[in-house]
Protein backbone atom coordinates (compact mmCIF):
# COMPACT_ATOMS: atom_id res chain seq x y z
CA UNK A 1 0.00 0.00 0.00
CA UNK A 2 1.34 3.43 -0.95
CA UNK A 3 1.63 5.95 1.88
CA UNK A 4 2.10 9.65 1.19
CA UNK A 5 5.21 10.81 3.10
CA UNK A 6 4.52 13.07 6.09
CA UNK A 7 6.71 15.94 4.81
CA UNK A 8 4.52 16.16 1.70
CA UNK A 9 1.36 16.09 3.82
CA UNK A 10 2.85 18.80 6.03
CA UNK A 11 3.68 20.92 2.99
CA UNK A 12 0.13 20.58 1.64
CA UNK A 13 -1.45 21.44 5.01
CA UNK A 14 0.73 24.49 5.66
CA UNK A 15 0.40 25.84 2.13
CA UNK A 16 -3.37 25.24 2.34
CA UNK A 17 -3.58 27.22 5.60
CA UNK A 18 -1.44 29.97 4.04
CA UNK A 19 -3.75 30.20 1.03
CA UNK A 20 -6.78 30.23 3.35
CA UNK A 21 -5.38 33.15 5.36
CA UNK A 22 -4.28 35.05 2.25
CA UNK A 23 -7.64 34.75 0.50
CA UNK A 24 -9.90 35.23 3.54
CA UNK A 25 -8.03 38.35 4.65
CA UNK A 26 -9.10 40.09 1.42
CA UNK A 27 -12.57 40.54 2.91
CA UNK A 28 -11.31 42.42 5.98
CA UNK A 29 -11.82 46.18 6.35
CA UNK A 30 -8.98 48.53 5.25
CA UNK A 31 -7.93 48.85 8.91
CA UNK A 32 -7.96 45.49 10.67
CA UNK A 33 -8.53 45.35 14.42
CA UNK A 34 -5.61 43.24 15.64
CA UNK A 35 -5.15 44.10 19.33
CA UNK A 36 -7.88 43.75 21.90
CA UNK A 37 -8.34 44.65 25.57
CA UNK A 38 -9.53 42.13 28.15
CA UNK A 39 -13.11 43.25 27.63
CA UNK A 40 -12.84 42.49 23.89
CA UNK A 41 -12.67 46.10 22.74
CA UNK A 42 -10.15 47.13 20.10
CA UNK A 43 -6.87 48.74 21.18
CA UNK A 44 -4.92 48.59 17.91
CA UNK A 45 -5.25 48.38 14.15
CA UNK A 46 -3.09 47.28 11.25
CA UNK A 47 -3.55 48.06 7.54
CA UNK A 48 -5.23 45.11 5.81
CA UNK A 49 -2.36 44.38 3.40
CA UNK A 50 0.18 44.43 6.25
CA UNK A 51 -2.00 42.11 8.32
CA UNK A 52 -2.59 39.85 5.35
CA UNK A 53 1.12 39.47 4.58
CA UNK A 54 2.15 39.16 8.24
CA UNK A 55 -0.44 36.53 9.12
CA UNK A 56 0.22 34.49 5.96
CA UNK A 57 3.95 34.49 6.71
CA UNK A 58 3.29 33.52 10.34
CA UNK A 59 0.98 30.65 9.35
CA UNK A 60 3.54 29.30 6.86
CA UNK A 61 7.00 30.13 8.22
CA UNK A 62 6.59 29.60 11.99
CA UNK A 63 5.24 26.02 11.62
CA UNK A 64 7.82 25.26 8.91
CA UNK A 65 10.64 26.34 11.22
CA UNK A 66 9.07 24.57 14.21
CA UNK A 67 8.85 21.34 12.19
CA UNK A 68 12.10 21.36 10.25
CA UNK A 69 14.59 22.83 12.72
CA UNK A 70 14.35 19.86 15.14
CA UNK A 71 14.66 17.45 12.20
CA UNK A 72 17.75 19.22 10.82
CA UNK A 73 19.24 19.68 14.30
CA UNK A 74 18.94 15.93 14.99
CA UNK A 75 21.28 15.26 12.08
CA UNK A 76 20.94 12.82 9.22
CA UNK A 77 22.05 9.93 11.43
CA UNK A 78 20.28 11.16 14.58
CA UNK A 79 23.61 11.92 16.20
CA UNK A 80 22.27 15.04 17.92
CA UNK A 81 18.92 13.57 18.92
CA UNK A 82 18.72 13.73 22.72
CA UNK A 83 16.37 10.95 23.80
CA UNK A 84 16.34 8.42 26.66
CA UNK A 85 17.91 5.04 25.83
CA UNK A 86 19.54 6.67 22.84
CA UNK A 87 21.79 3.69 22.11
CA UNK A 88 18.70 1.47 21.80
CA UNK A 89 16.67 3.82 19.59
CA UNK A 90 19.59 4.75 17.34
CA UNK A 91 20.92 1.23 16.99
CA UNK A 92 21.50 0.63 13.26
CA UNK A 93 18.61 -1.86 13.16
CA UNK A 94 16.17 0.77 14.57
CA UNK A 95 17.71 4.05 13.42
CA UNK A 96 15.66 4.47 10.25
CA UNK A 97 12.34 3.80 12.02
CA UNK A 98 13.28 6.15 14.87
CA UNK A 99 14.26 8.97 12.52
CA UNK A 100 11.13 8.53 10.39
CA UNK A 101 8.99 8.61 13.56
CA UNK A 102 10.81 11.77 14.75
CA UNK A 103 10.36 13.44 11.34
CA UNK A 104 6.66 12.54 11.23
CA UNK A 105 6.17 13.75 14.82
CA UNK A 106 7.82 17.10 14.05
CA UNK A 107 5.79 17.54 10.87
CA UNK A 108 2.56 16.69 12.72
CA UNK A 109 3.45 19.15 15.48
CA UNK A 110 4.16 21.84 12.89
CA UNK A 111 0.82 21.18 11.19
CA UNK A 112 -0.92 21.51 14.57
CA UNK A 113 0.82 24.85 15.12
CA UNK A 114 -0.30 25.99 11.65
CA UNK A 115 -3.90 25.02 12.52
CA UNK A 116 -3.66 27.00 15.77
CA UNK A 117 -2.34 30.11 13.98
CA UNK A 118 -5.02 29.78 11.31
CA UNK A 119 -7.57 29.55 14.14
CA UNK A 120 -6.22 32.82 15.57
CA UNK A 121 -6.72 34.38 12.15
CA UNK A 122 -10.29 33.07 12.14
CA UNK A 123 -10.95 34.72 15.50
CA UNK A 124 -9.58 38.04 14.23
CA UNK A 125 -11.67 37.63 11.07
CA UNK A 126 -14.86 37.07 13.08
CA UNK A 127 -14.02 39.95 15.43
CA UNK A 128 -13.76 42.29 12.46
CA UNK A 129 -17.15 41.25 11.09
CA UNK A 130 -18.97 42.87 14.01
CA UNK A 131 -19.49 46.64 14.24
CA UNK A 132 -17.66 47.88 16.21
CA UNK A 133 -15.08 45.07 16.10
CA UNK A 134 -15.02 42.99 19.27
CA UNK A 135 -13.11 39.85 20.20
CA UNK A 136 -15.01 36.79 21.40
CA UNK A 137 -13.24 35.58 24.51
CA UNK A 138 -15.20 32.33 24.45
CA UNK A 139 -13.80 31.47 21.03
CA UNK A 140 -10.31 32.63 22.05
CA UNK A 141 -10.31 30.57 25.25
CA UNK A 142 -11.69 27.54 23.40
CA UNK A 143 -8.89 27.82 20.83
CA UNK A 144 -6.19 28.13 23.50
CA UNK A 145 -7.70 25.27 25.53
CA UNK A 146 -7.75 23.06 22.43
CA UNK A 147 -4.14 23.95 21.69
CA UNK A 148 -3.20 23.18 25.30
CA UNK A 149 -4.85 19.76 25.10
CA UNK A 150 -3.08 19.09 21.79
CA UNK A 151 0.26 20.01 23.40
CA UNK A 152 -0.36 17.61 26.29
CA UNK A 153 -1.26 14.83 23.85
CA UNK A 154 1.83 15.52 21.72
CA UNK A 155 4.20 15.61 24.70
CA UNK A 156 2.62 12.46 26.15
CA UNK A 157 3.03 10.71 22.80
CA UNK A 158 6.67 11.78 22.63
CA UNK A 159 7.31 10.68 26.20
CA UNK A 160 5.64 7.31 25.73
CA UNK A 161 7.49 6.63 22.49
CA UNK A 162 10.92 7.18 24.00
CA UNK A 163 10.25 6.44 27.68
CA UNK A 164 11.99 3.11 27.68
CA UNK A 165 12.81 0.56 25.04
CA UNK A 166 10.32 -2.23 24.54
CA UNK A 167 11.43 -5.45 26.20
CA UNK A 168 13.40 -7.80 24.04
CA UNK A 169 11.21 -10.64 25.25
CA UNK A 170 11.68 -13.04 28.16
CA UNK A 171 15.02 -14.73 28.47
CA UNK A 172 15.24 -18.49 28.59
CA UNK A 173 15.90 -19.85 32.11
CA UNK A 174 19.00 -21.63 30.83
CA UNK A 175 20.56 -18.25 30.00
CA UNK A 176 20.42 -17.17 33.65
CA UNK A 177 21.77 -20.50 34.97
CA UNK A 178 24.81 -20.58 32.70
CA UNK A 179 25.73 -16.92 33.03
CA UNK A 180 28.16 -15.91 35.78
CA UNK A 181 26.94 -13.02 37.96
CA UNK A 182 28.37 -9.64 36.96
CA UNK A 183 28.97 -8.61 40.59
CA UNK A 184 29.28 -10.99 43.52
CA UNK A 185 26.47 -10.59 46.01
CA UNK A 186 27.07 -9.89 49.69
CA UNK A 187 26.33 -13.56 50.47
CA UNK A 188 29.10 -14.73 48.11
CA UNK A 189 31.84 -12.82 49.92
Amino acid sequence: MFRVPMPFQFFVVVVGFGITVWTSARGLPPLVATRFALDGSVTGFLPREHYRLLMTLLVVLVPACAAWLPIVAAGADGGHLDIPARAHWLDPSRRRDTLVWWRDFCCGSGAGLAAFLCGLHGIVLIANLSHPPALSWVATLALFASFGVALVVMLTTLGRRFRRPPSEGPRAPSDDATRAPAHPSANDR
